[in-house]
């Protein structure tokens, strides 16, 4: 966190009475610990703060390494050569409840698709 007086104010406002009890030091504590287990990513869309604890290396080798497995397409795929977005987004879905130390909603997992979008990994087709 690059700036730790608003990052604790962010989180504050955004996570509103679980983090009441605790004190700036006690919250500023937790965060320091999330980030040596990976990265804490704050971003500001519409009117929601987002807050995500990001583990570089258990995304590139859990997720994306199961995901682009082509044993792992072809067991949940049931074949077919081209994948539709919600047979991306299932497929996340299911790599992410095996490995059981995430927890993800759709939502987060269109975000995950859109990103491996936008670094040419997986261009998924259709809408359903």
């Amino acid at each position: 966190l690059q700036d730790a007086p608003s990052a604790l104010a962010a989180v504050r406002r955004e996570l509103g009475n679980v983090v009441d009890g605790l004190s700036d030091a006690s919250l500023e504590a937790l965060l320091q610990y999330a980030e040596q287990c990976g990265e804490i990513i704050l971003g500001k869309e519409r009117e929601r703060l987002g807050i995500v604890v990001w583990d570089p290396n258990w995304f590139a080798s859990t997720v994306l390494g199961q995901f682009f497995q082509p044993a792992h397409w072809r067991r949940n795929l049931f074949r077919r050569v081209q994948m539709q977005r919600q047979d991306v987004i299932e497929c996340l879905e299911q790599i992410i409840s095996d490995d059981g130390r995430a927890q993800a909603d759709e939502e987060l997992l269109s975000r995950v698709l859109a990103l491996l979008q936008q670094m040419r990994l997986c261009i998924p087709i259709g809408s359903g």
